[in-house]
């Protein structure tokens, strides 16, 4: 199932009982969610400020990237969804993007194939976090 997700940071309440929940990482997450045009996941710059970000990062959950998005690109940190199961993400995505119909639907797997072909083996390095830039590595 194709899913495309936003993370945030800050705080929040949420009262489950009452069916509330209030808090601009709420607004945060949902806003970079829909600002991107592939499957996959990116993080709101909120998440810099994380008590544990520095460990996604060094353990390579998650990369800075330039995300597509529906305006072209935004350099963010993006999670590594590929990473766990890379061979099998690559197949299900390119062998599924040539029966869709819909050109704007196929565009967004296009864009996690170039994702996943872009990362193929990328985590850290010498304790750096990685990014990609249009298929080549940069430190942030």
């Amino acid at each position: 199932m194709p899913v495309r997700l936003g993370v945030s940071y800050g705080p929040v309440v949420i009262n489950q009982n009452e069916d509330i929940y209030i808090g601009k990482p709420i607004v945060d997450a949902y806003l970079t969610e829909g600002l991107q045009n592939w499957i996959g996941g990116a993080c709101h710059s909120s998440c810099e400020n994380g008590p544990y970000f520095y460990r996604t990062k060094e353990w390579g959950d998650v990369l800075y990237y330039d995300v597509p998005t529906k305006k072209g690109t935004t350099s963010m940190f993006a999670l590594n969804w590929g990473r766990a199961a890379w061979k099998e993400c690559y197949s299900l995505c390119n062998g599924y993007w040539e029966s869709i119909k819909e050109p704007h639907i196929q565009e967004k797997y296009l864009h996690s194939i170039s994702f996943l072909k872009d990362t193929e083996g990328i985590y850290t390095a010498n304790g750096f976090e990685l990014g990609i830039t249009n298929g080549s590595t940069r430190t942030r």
